[in-house]
């Protein structure tokens, strides 16, 4: 009767048939050294009792304690709570240790017999010596079984793996020897395709990337490499190549490694960017100046409005402290300011003026801007105050000619000769700021003189009133929109 490997159980066989001995046990050491587990027995008569372990007490123990033990009889006698024995009806007991290379204990050789045996030392002499060559044998196929239980892991997780792992062998021949499940998913191609076709992985790039996937294989870098693929059901992803080169001298062998699909990553990035610049974009169309300071002044990014308060060129103006920009009086107010706002977190506001042949005015707005940052929103109000001025003298001017100009014609909707005249050049198809160039006045007034005529002739919108003051007479023929 036989189990375990081949040879073990011929060993256990021999040594039963040579010393004519009932039972024969070979065992291995388990992980948590307290039970040795059986691994290969030989009965005579084809029948033996056929223990999955032997706990280490009794006999056992002993014999991987001390390393052998011979009991020639009665070995129940001595130890009569082993239960193991009492079941193999023991009389006679030889063991001795199975050690490993290094020397520790890695099972046991046991013989059992059902009367006494006067060669027990014989017997123990002779499986004494072969115990070496049988604890080498042992070891070499735990290291095996280890080997394959490693495999057996390694291939789980690979074939679990979102990404594919693959070695492409390039000499002798290119073939490639692994590529786990993933690469169907990522590919949209069987395993079987990439066996059959080892150049399929290149074939499906995208032609301008090819070339630099070449030359990343051939030189054996180890570098990330993104790159585009193109499916065969039509869709477009990105893959990432982690790659390690295998080497014979001086020649490249094999290269192993992974591919991931990236694709969610790259889009991201994308949109990042884009959203960058559509930001950047949108801030540098923003008719304020935007500075980004530090709390101690100095300028992280500047964008330039329409006017830039005299910094200069941005690349020349980042990494500059505000001190060296601008005076000191006004350097002091954005101080406060900032000072104010990195307090408070909330926003603040200053305004100020630099003299000069013509003054300018500015407006500041200090926001804080992430951890130990401020931004500066400067607007300058030069043109605003001066359009509100000529505002105010524009509206004298305009009530002065209201109180002396008469309708040019008596009209339903009551329609001043300023109103027409605005109505006149609305027909023209003018926008409000050309109205107001062409009649002198302020573009504020023109939107007056077109609300009131609006609202005078309840018309909808500038065509319909328009319109209706051609068909009605009020303005000339050649003037329909």
């Amino acid at each position: 009767m036989y189990t375990g490997e081949c040879f073990l159980n011929r060993l256990t066989e021999s040594i039963a048939a040579y010393f004519t001995l009932d039972r024969v046990y070979l065992c291995e050491l388990a992980l948590e050294v307290d039970s040795c587990h059986l691994l290969a027995a030989y009965g005579s008569k084809g029948q033996i009792a056929n223990p999955e372990s032997f706990q280490m007490a009794g006999p056992f123990g002993v014999v991987i304690d001390r390393g052998n033990l011979v009991q020639e009889m009665s070995v129940l006698e001595h130890f009569p709570a082993d239960i193991q024995l009492k079941a193999l009806r023991a009389e006679a007991f030889i063991g001795t240790v199975l050690r490993a290379e290094s020397d520790d204990p890695i099972g046991g050789l046991f013989i059992i017999h059902h009367e006494p045996l006067p060669e027990a030392r014989l017997i123990a002499t002779v499986i004494g010596q072969l115990a070496p060559r049988i604890g080498a044998e042992l070891e070499r196929q735990q290291h095996e079984v280890e080997v394959r239980k490693s495999e057996a892991r390694l291939r789980a997780l690979t074939d679990q793996s979102k990404d594919a792992i693959f070695f492409l062998q390039l000499l002798p021949s290119v073939e490639i020897q692994y590529i786990s499940p993933a690469v169907s998913t990522i590919f949209g191609l069987p395993q079987e395709a990439f066996h059959a076709n080892p150049e399929l992985v290149f074939e499906m790039l995208d032609a301008q990337e090819r070339p630099r996937f070449r030359q990343a294989l051939e030189s054996g870098s180890e570098e990330p490499f993104v790159a585009k693929i193109h499916r065969p059901d039509g869709l477009t992803r990105w893959v990432e190549y982690r790659d390690f080169a295998m080497w014979d001298d001086k020649r490249l062998t094999g290269i192993g490694g992974t591919i991931r699909d990236v694709t969610g990553r790259v889009e991201i990035e994308d949109a990042l960017r884009a959203g960058e610049h559509y930001v950047r974009s949108l801030l540098e169309s923003i008719p304020d100046t935007l500075v980004l300071v530090r709390m101690d002044g100095v300028v992280l990014d500047y964008v330039p409005g329409e006017v830039n308060a005299g910094f200069g060129d941005p690349e020349q103006v980042k990494g500059r402290n505000l001190k060296e920009l601008m005076s000191p009086a006004i350097v002091g107010v954005l101080e406060r300011c900032m000072r104010a706002g990195s307090r408070s977190q909330k926003l603040q506001r200053v305004q100020f003026e630099v003299p000069s042949e013509r003054p300018r005015s500015y407006d500041v707005s200090c926001l804080p801007f992430g951890q130990g940052a401020l931004l500066l929103v400067l607007r300058d109000l030069t043109a605003q105050k001066w359009h509100a001025n000529e505002e105010r003298r524009q509206q004298l001017r305009d009530e002065i000619d209201q109180r002396i100009e008469r309708p040019a014609r008596s009209n339903a909707y009551g329609l001043t000769y300023r109103e027409l005249a605005v109505l006149a050049l609305v027909v023209e198809g003018m926008a409000d700021k050309q109205i107001a160039d062409e009649l002198g006045i302020s573009i504020y007034t023109v939107n007056k003189h077109v609300g009131n005529v609006l609202g005078k002739m309840n018309a909808a919108s500038r065509t319909e009133a328009g319109v209706r003051a051609v068909k009605e007479g009020l303005l000339p023929r050649d003037q329909a929109p």
